[in-house]
């Protein structure tokens, strides 16, 4: 086989240095006969006679393909692991786009298919903490890859979160596509903190979904800045009740029985104010409101690029000056990545004598430090986050050095940080309850003692209403 193939390339060279050359056909009977070929191309005539020049020739170039490869393999041309990300090739190949802003890299939110593992096999790999040597090929972790693989486990959560934003839009326009007879669900909107007002739009969307009507706001509010893309339409009273008038308010209005508990009436707006449009009024806080339609909401309160920038960049600062500070590098075993839990203590205007005569209890010593202590218990490395409005009362609480403090953030920010986190500690207050409900933590304590027993505030809340079935009460 070898001699004939020989027999066939020297044939074929010779017909290529004569300009042309014959194959020969061999019949059936034994006859032979010949089909002259057209001559070859020019370049053809630089090839060696020789055997031995002609597989020096292919050798030379068999190795130059292969310098070629390695060449663009390691030189950029082909995409390589992410600085940020060391480890084995296979494993380590993103499509993240490093932006160089304050030394911090972010993520471009047009990702395309990650190669070996889709962006959904990566984060839910990240998600499992056993980011062992068998999977990412860490050995002995140095603080800067701690900090660097935690911030980048982090960016495909917000990557994974940003992809999502304004789908709610796109679904809704589906479901109910807006026309001359669309009927609206509006609310007025209580003036107020953030957690309140996106109780107040979450509550007002699910209500138009769960009852095929269209959503609407009033007016633009401050807080609709703080996230990607967010859209509703808006409507004036006279557009929606025909003139501007108390009274054609009044006869819209459907009001909620009690600020924390689900109102029944609103689950049929048809029947109890016929086929017209409504306004909603009041806090609704209840999640029974629109948590049917969660990943919708989500998608809308998904915080902007800027936000979640200044989030990651506020997480890896304290995280880096940490780590710096360790007396040696063995705090975290080899190839674990921390857990980041994150506490939300709520405190100032709470402890108020009206708040508290109202019903209003913050959280105790007791219960902010057993919850801390159950998950420093039940995780091999753990750094806690703390956000709070009363910073000085958390660093006097809070002594232990893996105790992370966050101050000089916008509310927004503080939120999209407390959304991050792997598990949550909630005090009270409906910012916390927002930071845990985006979030995609598995575990999250509330404290079970809140609001004070046999408070007027207390009669307005149904626990197991206002706290998510999920989420566990602990004291």
């Amino acid at each position: 086989m070898w001699n004939d193939w020989e027999l066939e390339a020297d044939l074929i060279l010779k017909g290529h240095m004569a300009g042309s050359f014959d194959i020969l056909n061999t019949h059936d009977d034994g006859e032979t006969s010949s089909v002259k070929q057209p001559p070859k191309t020019w370049w053809r005539w630089v090839i060696p006679l020789s055997d031995r020049l002609r597989r020096a020739y292919i050798f030379v170039l068999v190795a130059l393909a292969g310098a070629t490869f390695v060449w663009m393999l390691y030189g950029g041309i082909f995409p390589g692991p992410s600085p940020h990300f060391p480890g084995t090739r296979k494993h380590n190949m993103t499509t993240f786009t490093q932006i160089e802003e304050d030394g911090l890299p972010f993520v471009d939110t047009h990702l395309g298919e990650l190669p070996v593992l889709t962006l959904a096999q990566k984060l839910s790999l990240f998600n499992k903490f056993g980011l062992i040597s068998a999977n990412f090929g860490l050995s002995a972790t140095s603080h800067d890859q701690l900090v660097n693989l935690t911030i980048q486990r982090l960016q495909l959560r917000v990557t994974e979160r940003l992809s999502r934003a304004g789908l709610y839009n796109v679904r809704l326009n589906q479901a109910t596509p807006r026309t001359e007879h669309s009927l609206y669900v509006a609310h007025g909107i209580i003036p107020g903190g953030l957690g309140n007002w996106m109780f107040n739009v979450a509550s007002m969307f699910g209500v138009a979904r769960s009852n095929n009507r269209r959503p609407a706001l009033l007016k633009v509010d401050h807080h609709e800045a703080y996230f990607e893309g967010f859209v509703m339409e808006r409507r004036t009273r006279t557009q929606l009740f025909g003139d501007e008038s108390d009274n054609a308010l009044a006869q819209a209005q459907i009001g909620e029985s009690a600020a924390g508990r689900y109102t029944q009436s609103m689950g049929n707006v048809t029947n109890t104010k016929g086929p017209r449009n409504v306004m909603l009024a009041g806090y609704m806080q209840a999640w029974r409101y629109f948590d049917e339609f969660r990943a919708d909401i989500r998608s809308m309160f998904t915080f902007s690029q800027t936000v979640y920038r200044d989030a990651l960049r506020a997480i890896e600062q304290k995280i880096n000056a940490f780590v710096l500070s360790l007396n040696n590098g063995t705090t975290f075993q080899d190839g674990d990545l921390p857990v980041l839990v994150g506490i939300h203590v709520r405190r100032g205007d709470m402890t108020d004598p009206g708040q508290m005569k109202f019903g209003h209890k913050t959280a105790t010593e007791d219960y902010l430090l057993r919850a801390a202590l159950h998950f420093q218990r039940t995780s091999q490395s753990v750094i806690f986050i703390v956000i709070s409005n009363d910073i000085s009362y958390c660093k006097e609480l809070y002594k232990e050095p893996n105790f992370l403090f966050m101050d000089g953030n916008s509310e927004a920010v503080d939120m999209a940080i407390l959304s991050l986190m792997d598990k949550i500690i909630l005090s009270i207050g409906t910012f916390g309850w927002w930071g845990a409900y985006l979030s995609d933590a598995k575990e999250i304590y509330y404290y079970r003692n809140w609001p004070r027993e046999g408070s007027a505030f207390k009669a307005m809340i149904n626990a197991t209403e206002y706290f998510l079935p999920s989420w566990t009460a602990f004291e």
